[in-house]
């Protein structure tokens, strides 16, 4: 290689892929100096530190004549520690050996993996307590009533577990039929196997979901009584 007593003379990294034994594959990176000098010198040393940070092995070339005194290893310390700063993953610097060994120690970072697997009960709705079995079709009523004498929706398919469903159909004059007796025919059950036990779903006749949780139950008859209300005005 070309060699000059001129300090500046390194430009641009200069890379070349070997395989070294017994390591194996290695990329050897030749670099400016970082005392260079110059007009462009500041802008060589800010490419030789970023080649320094992607290295695993670095090695200082010193004047064999003048050697690496303690104010030099003490600035080369002091530049290291300072070129880390930026350096997000946990680190360790240790001073230069008598050898001229500088050991840094990185943990590499990595993207933190927060998936959640929790999802609200469909059943209890995240309360951690659920109404009797014995009662449930009691409470489909009383969503059925809210539908259709406060909210004003006539036409809706109520759907539920097979197990429900069967059981609200059970007999000649069953559950369902007294439902269409008291709120009308626009009443219709059907089966879900997407549904668990005690869930259920109200769609309306347009096949929009309508949300009849316990929650939306206090909107649905604050609603009514306002418009209750703006009819007796």
């Amino acid at each position: 290689s070309v060699v000059s007593d001129v300090r500046g003379t390194t430009t641009d990294p200069v890379r070349k892929a070997m395989e070294l034994l017994p390591l194996g594959p290695v990329v050897i990176i030749d670099t400016p100096g970082i005392d260079d000098e110059g007009a462009l010198g500041q802008l060589r040393v800010e490419r030789t530190k970023r080649v320094m940070a992607e290295t695993d092995i670095a090695v200082l070339v010193v004047d064999a004549q003048k050697g690496l005194g303690a104010e030099d290893r003490q600035l080369l310390y002091e530049r290291m520690c300072k070129n880390m700063q930026k350096d997000r993953a946990r680190h360790n610097i240790l001073p230069l050996s008598k050898f001229g060994l500088m050991q840094i120690t990185r943990q590499r970072v990595r993207p933190a993996m927060d998936v959640s697997v929790e999802e609200v009960c469909p059943t209890c709705f995240g309360k951690g307590t659920i109404k009797s079995s014995i009662m449930f079709t009691d409470t489909l009523e009383n969503k059925i009533s809210c539908l259709v004498n406060k909210v004003g929706v006539k036409k809706f398919t109520l759907y539920v577990h097979p197990y429900v469903e069967a059981y609200i159909d059970k007999g000649l004059i069953s559950i369902r039929r007294k439902w269409q007796m008291k709120y009308g025919l626009g009443v219709n059950v059907m089966a879900s196997q997407k549904l668990a036990f005690l869930q259920y779903e109200f769609y309306g006749a347009d096949g929009q979901f309508i949300d009849m949780t316990d929650e939306n139950d206090k909107v649905f008859e604050l609603e009514g009584e306002s418009t209750d209300e703006n009819e007796v005005g």
